[in-house]
């Protein structure tokens, strides 16, 4: 009765803070304020998949998009429009065996999506919608090596970054120190000048420029006066916590359902955390933001599984030994990202995984092969949950991990979780 209770109560009142908003919706919208990538939270629900996920693009005057509904894969869908100011985003789905159109459509109001969907059974969701805002901070020391025709040139650079401005200095090895000048940050654009002085010579000012992926930058350095062009490269000396053992061996401690409401099989048996499938998803009590995975899982025969990192990021594990590697095989990001090779190992044998997620960028290694090297997130995958205490689906919030349970069977041994400090 609670749970019904609570369910009316929600749909009451997102029907009526829609009641409320919609009417002030803006009332000339252009195209423009939709493009990007936002997370979407569907309002009424019976069940934890209220997670979706919406990209809108603009090329050669058209627009286009993709969609994650609720869990599945990311897919293109047939049309992206807005009409008197409503988006509209059409995907082709299928019902009792048949292609059906459905039609997604929603409103900006104060920044946000609002708006609803007809399923083909005739029921209606509404949704919000907010911005996949990315969070960009340089600030830290950095380890930067730059090749020349002659030689390889290091330097350290110690970045202070202040609401997009950014002030630091560079030292080289032989521990002269250049105060950076015109440093600035816009977007994932980092651009920044060292004025180097010599004994006896003029200033001479260093312009350089790099795109910034967290923990590395992937730039260009650029003399001034001089129309050659170097690359550099430069790492973040990020500082770790304690590694965190996750699973303690023995029992559960530490972890829950998925879904409180549905029934739960996972058991620990001879120091093995294994599901009873189909079983639902088990996810940790603790949360993170930037860490650093250890797993030791095992697989059995046409058997797979998955790793959520943050509660959000599905890191699919897959019985494919042999097989090439695609965007639904071991160690893909489901359906958006394909690791380089497959270092699989063969069903019921045990793996390693190794993953370190730092902002939005990925680097992953399976049985000691790197199969993913700081790969971008564009966005959630199927499956995603809202983390215990969030509001709403927003990748800026940290999350737990969370291991799939209903696909087969899968055995996890060993969990660690080194957590970042800055």
């Amino acid at each position: 009765m609670r749970g019904r209770l609570t369910y009316l109560s929600e749909v009451v009142l997102t029907a009526g803070l829609l009641f409320l908003i919609v009417p002030n919706a803006s009332h000339a919208t252009d195209a423009a304020a939709f493009l990007g990538r936002w997370d979407i939270t569907i309002s009424q629900m019976r069940d934890t998949f209220r997670s979706s996920w919406l990209e809108v693009k603009e090329g050669e005057g058209k627009l286009s998009g993709k969609l994650l509904w609720k869990w599945g894969s990311v897919t293109a869908v047939r049309s992206v429009e807005v009409v008197e100011n409503e988006l509209r985003v059409t995907r082709r789905e299928w019902y009792e065996d048949k292609p059906v159109d459905v039609v997604y459509k929603a409103k900006l109001v104060d920044g946000r999506l609002v708006g609803s969907v007809k399923n083909p059974d005739g029921a209606v969701l509404h949704f919000t919608g907010i911005r996949s805002v990315e969070k960009v901070d340089v600030s830290g020391t950095w380890q930067l090596t730059a090749e020349t025709p002659r030689r390889t040139f290091t330097a350290t650079l110690v970045l202070d970054q202040q609401n997009g401005q950014v002030t630091g200095k560079c030292t080289t090895p032989a521990n002269r120190e250049f105060p950076l000048q015109n440093g600035k940050l816009e977007g994932a654009k980092l651009s920044f000048s060292i004025p180097f002085e010599r004994p006896g010579r003029a200033v001479t000012a260093v312009n350089c420029s790099a795109e910034v992926r967290d923990d590395r930058l992937l730039g260009t350095v650029q003399p001034e006066g001089r129309d050659r062009t170097l690359r550099f490269t430069a790492r973040r000396q990020r500082k770790w916590g304690e590694p965190i053992q996750l699973f303690n061996g023995k029992d559960l401690t530490g972890w829950g359902p998925r879904d409180a409401a549905r029934g739960f099989h996972w058991s620990v048996k001879d120091g093995v955390m294994i599901n009873r499938p189909p079983d639902q998803d088990i996810l940790s009590e603790r949360q993170f933001q930037d860490f650093k995975l250890h797993v030791e899982f095992s697989l059995a025969k046409r058997s797979n599984s998955g790793v959520y990192l943050r509660g959000r990021y599905e890191l699919q594990l897959v019985d494919d030994y042999g097989r090439p590697p695609g965007k639904h095989s071991n160690c893909s990001i489901y359906s958006r990202l394909a690791p380089s090779a497959n270092a699989s190992k063969r069903p019921n044998e045990w793996q390693t995984l190794d993953a370190t997620l730092v902002g939005r960028w990925l680097t992953v290694v399976l049985n000691g092969q790197t199969v993913m090297d700081n790969v971008h997130l564009d966005g959630i995958t199927g499956g995603a949950i809202i983390p215990k205490g969030a509001l709403c689906n927003n990748e800026a919030d940290p999350g737990p991990l969370m291991f799939q349970g209903d696909h087969g069977l899968v055995r996890y041994r060993k969990i660690v979780v080194t957590p970042a400090l800055d």
